[in-house]
């Protein structure tokens, strides 16, 4: 595997010892605050979803699954993104874990904007040849991304549909533009 794998591995680990890790350092009266401390309080069910996306451009195609939160009494959505996709201009297959936060009304209608980033792990073998960036072809690479999108929710079967246009900034390929179409089940939103 790649060192940054195994670095992403790590970190994921070590991040998900942390609160064991206060509890005893701090002992007590952590635990009771951890006890008050209830998600259901602040976050709602989004729903599912299954994403296609395309940056016909720039080669870029693939699929996506995600799952959405709400904030509670609030227009702002989280959506959790695992990807797989085919990037032309490296010549290599990526899978991606990633997350977008929207402001998105609760209308039936909808537009939102939002950004977030990605872990994107090439599935191909590196590539030596360097490009001007100075990242070699098939590399793993961070990115952050700003979208911007129309989302209708139909009380029928899906539930939503949602159209989107991203624009997706790297640490290394070139940048790129996709455009998604989404659709999924999920709560309807509350007015």
């Amino acid at each position: 595997m790649q060192p940054r794998l195994w670095l992403f591995i790590g970190l994921m680990l070590a991040s998900s010892a942390i609160p064991a890790a206060a509890r005893r350092a701090f002992g007590e009266p952590l635990s009771r605050m951890d006890q008050r401390f209830d998600p259901a309080d602040y976050e709602e069910e989004g729903g599912s979803g299954f994403t296609v996306f395309s940056g016909p451009g720039d080669d870029v195609h693939g699929f996506g699954l995600g799952h959405g939160t709400w904030l509670k009494n609030a227009p702002v959505f989280g959506d959790y993104l695992i990807r797989a996709y085919y990037h032309g201009g490296q010549r290599a297959y990526y899978s991606g874990i990633g997350m977008t936060l929207r402001l998105m009304p609760r209308w039936t209608l909808t537009p939102h904007i939002g950004g977030g980033g990605n872990y994107n792990y090439s599935i191909a073998r590196r590539f030596d040849d360097h490009q001007t960036s100075g990242h070699a072809r098939g590399d793993s690479y961070w990115s952050g991304h700003a979208e911007t999108g129309i989302r209708l929710w139909i009380p029928q079967r899906l539930q939503y549909f949602d159209a989107s246009v991203r624009q997706v900034w790297n640490h290394g390929p070139q940048d790129y533009t996709l455009f998604l179409i989404s659709f999924g089940r999920g709560p309807l939103p509350q007015r």
